[in-house]
This record gives C-alpha cells, structure tokens and sequence, in this order.
C-alpha cells in the first residue's frame, strides 16, 4: 500500500508540472492545438483572419490592396483601382496536424493571375526566431515560381540544422495544395521522423543503452564512459535531439505528432517512466547530451574547485528561483525569448544563435572545475524534472535509504558529491 501510495504522489507531482507548464501556454488561447472558445464561422466552417500589414508588405503586395474572402481560407487580391493581383491561401486549416519543433508553421501563399506562386509569408508561430528564419531562408525560394498544381509534389529540401521547421513548412504547402485540389495525397515525408528511420534508430539505440545503465550498470565505468560520448555524439551533434522547456511548451500549447517526433516522444516517455523504477534523474544523468559533455569535461585532468556545502545549497536555491521567475514571466504572456538560451542548441554550431554558443561553452569550461554547473545552477527542465520525481525520491528513500539521485560515491557515474 505504501508503495502504491507512493507512486500517485509521483502521478500527482507529474500532473502539478504539467499544469505549471500548461499555465505557460494559456495566453496563446491554445491548448494541444486547439482554441479555447468557439472559432468564428461562416455556416460550417471556421473564418481565418487575412493577413495584417506586415504579411501584405512581406508578400509583395500594395499596403493598400484589399482582400475579399472566397472561402473560409482563401481570398482574391485588388489594388486600389480594383485591378485583380491574384490570390491568397493560409495553410492554417489544413497543417493542423503537421507541426515543426515548437508547433504548427502555417503560411500565406500569393498566387498571381497566372496561377503561379509568387511570395510566402508566415503566420504567428512558436519556432525559434533563429531557426525559423533560417528554415524559410531556405525553403520559401524553392517553391516561389511554381505553378499551382506543381505544388503539392514539389521536392524540396528540408534545411539542415532548423529541420523541423523547415519539414514543417515544406509538409504545409504540399498537404494544403493537395487538399485544395481535392486529393488524398499526404506529404511522403510525413510517414517518417523528420530525422529518418536511420537516424531515429540511432536515438533509440543510445538510449536503450542508457537504460541499461541506469537500471543495471551503475558502477560500470567503462559503459558510463560509453553511454556519455554516444550522448554527445550522436544525441547532441549528430541528431540534435533533447528536451528542453521550450519544446515541452510547443508541445502543450499546439500537440504533437508523434511518428514525426518520435525520438523525442519516446526521450521524454523514458524520462518520466524511470523514475518509477526506482532511478531518478535518469534524463539529466543518462540521456541528456549536455549534461554528458559536462561530465566528460569533468574528467579532465586539472585542479578541481572545493566548493563547500553552503555553495551547493545556494546554487539548488538559484536554480529554484530561475524556474520561479522565469514560470512568473511565462505566465505574464512575456519571457519566451529566454527559453531561447538553453544551451542544448549549443551541438547545432551551423545553427545554434552565437550566444547560445558562447554560453555553452563557457558552461563547459567551467564544468572541468565544478561538477555540472548548469545543472546545478539554472538549468529550468531539470528543475522542473525534479518536482515532477518527488514520489519517486521516496520511494527510492525506502528501498535504497542512501540514494541521493547521483552515482554511488567514488563511482564512474557522476562526480563524488553530485547531489542535485
């Protein structure tokens, strides 16, 4: 019965931090993709707004030009003098279910009167400023120019370092044109991770290794060793994939496909299910790749700083209070813009913004003088993580009274005195 009891204050911990996220995401009037509310509607159909100044002039067209709606989702185009530019479709509706790394990435497309696609524009979305304007950099020249029934089976190549959103992009126009032509053609790509199979396989690969780590090879160092270079390697440089608290967001507020995400679907299913096996903080000790790049810098060989006890108490208080306050802004509708500094970007160096890098690696330099500095410090997922374990740390307390969250002292796992 204890044991029972137990885990449903884990249930119960993993539920409050669901709903201090979830609280995050409610100014957006979204949740899980959906508006709260009744849309507006023309009979059956919901009404999508045309677009506003910024979108006109980003399309090419007169800031006068006016736009008279000829379905739910679409609208001619007139200047001044009534004469007819063309028209307009917002992918909105019918990318509902087709999401980049944060949520949807809808568009205008401006046809002109020849039928050909002449500019694009983005709608509001939840994608990093940086990525996404690279993801459109990349995408948008590809498909301006083509005509209009060539659309929905155009190749176009995702962009390398913002695949997600340029995946996302790429899936709206070819999933909208082909609705619009009344055809149950999908998008090929979206049958498969936006990553690929061989790629995702990779993912899971390393993190059944870490599983059996943290499971069955705690005090093994030449697996831990292994387990973390595969962190970095191929989680961090090669696949980019890791939490963060800015995709738990997306994901709350616009849903999630989860063949599309599946690695990072699967990461995050494993960093709540371990712990109910009795091992907390298996995401930030066995699968998180920056977390293992400061390990592996750990182990360099040079003069370590003694920080005492009160030093690790004030950096867990620090920590606690970067969750508050960011948690407080969030909840204002304002300070998104800091999520966009977790370092774990930091392993896309082609893409990742330069202060993303500088503070990487500056955490990473100082990672060789003291274990985890970021995630003892800041780091806000692995806070929030740690609310969402309280269950299970008692329930680790009972079945093995001197566990602490981190490796056995001496042991390869984490440094000597890595309590988080």
């Amino acid at each position: 019965m204890r044991h029972l009891i137990t885990h449903l204050e884990h249930v119960l911990s993993l539920l409050i931090v669901f709903l201090l996220l979830t609280g995050t995401v409610m100014y957006s009037g979204k949740l899980f993709g959906h508006r709260f509310g009744a849309p507006e509607t023309d009979g059956d159909a919901p009404v999508y707004a045309a677009p506003d100044s910024r979108q006109t002039a980003e399309l090419g067209l007169p800031a006068n030009a006016t736009f008279t709606p000829t379905d739910s989702a679409a609208w001619t185009v007139r200047n001044a003098d009534g004469e007819d530019l063309g028209y307009i479709i917002t992918t909105e509706p019918y990318g509902k279910d087709i999401r980049g790394f944060c949520g949807p990435t809808p568009v205008y497309l401006f046809f002109d009167t020849a039928d050909t696609l002449r500019a694009i524009s983005a709608l509001d979305n939840a994608e990093s400023p940086g990525w996404w304007d690279d993801a459109a950099a990349g995408v948008f020249p590809q498909f301006v120019g083509t005509p209009a029934e060539a659309l929905a089976t155009k190749k176009v190549d995702a962009v390398s370092g913002a695949t997600f959103s340029s995946t996302g992009i790429i899936s709206h126009i070819h999933t909208t044109m082909a609705a619009r032509a009344d055809s149950a053609s999908a998008d090929a790509d979206a049958a498969q991770p936006v990553i690929g199979w061989g790629r995702t396989l990779a993912v899971l690969a390393v993190m059944a290794l870490g599983i059996v780590g943290s499971l069955w090879g705690r005090g093994n160092k030449p697996l831990r060793l292994v387990t973390l270079a595969l962190n970095v390697a191929v989680l961090g440089f090669w696949c980019g994939q890791y939490l963060s608290v800015s995709l738990l967001r997306g994901w709350i507020e616009n849903g999630t496909d989860p063949l599309l995400h599946l690695p990072l679907v699967v990461m995050l299913l494993v960093a709540v299910a371990i712990p109910f096996l009795h091992r907390p903080h298996h995401y930030c000790l066995w699968t998180c790749p920056f977390g293992s790049a400061q390990e592996l810098m750990w182990l360099i060989p040079v003069r370590k700083w003694r920080l005492t006890p009160a030093a690790y108490a004030l950096m867990r208080v620090l920590r606690t209070l970067v969750l508050v306050v960011l948690l407080i802004l969030l909840w204002c509708g304002t300070g998104a813009f800091l999520l966009d500094y977790e370092p774990f970007s930091f392993f896309l160096l082609d893409k990742a913004a330069p202060a993303v890098i500088i503070l990487g690696l500056a955490f990473l330099v100082l990672s060789m003088f003291m274990p985890h500095p970021w995630c003892r410090s800041i780091c806000p997922l692995g806070t929030l993580l740690d609310l969402s374990e309280d269950g299970a740390k008692k329930a680790v307390k009972k079945v093995m009274p001197h566990a602490t969250g981190a490796a056995p002292r001496g042991s390869a796992q984490a440094p000597a005195d890595d309590k988080r």
